[in-house]
């Protein structure tokens, strides 16, 4: 059974799933994280959501534990003059990047 985690923020933010000190994936969620993950306990429409499920499905049945964990930051950002910065795609992208996760497909070329 997959169940995520509870109770989960509704600030946006960003959300990795691993297993021991492997990050397995990252992902944002600027709607909110508890509407984004409730979408990988039961969706099968959203490709993305229902790739990583199967993924986390298989890890259960074998007995292994995924973690999931959650990062908000507190404050908007903005640059001097009122430019907005996305500080949720910024962290999504910087920990892609630099972690290279395997279930992430998004910049999976470049490695």
């Amino acid at each position: 059974m997959f169940q995520g985690i509870s109770p989960v923020p509704g600030e946006p933010g960003v959300y990795v799933y691993a297993i021991g000190d492997e990050v397995l994936y990252v992902g944002s969620a600027q709607r909110g994280l508890n509407r984004r993950l409730r979408h990988y306990e039961n969706s099968k429409k959203l490709r993305t959501a229902s790739r990583i499920r199967e993924a986390v499905l298989k890890e259960l049945s074998q007995g292994t534990i995924v973690d999931i964990y959650v990062i908000v930051l507190e404050e908007p950002l903005t640059l001097h003059g009122g430019l907005p910065i996305d500080p949720v795609a910024g962290v999504e992208e910087g920990l892609i990047r630099d972690i290279k996760p395997k279930w992430n497909r998004r910049g999976s070329r470049a490695r």
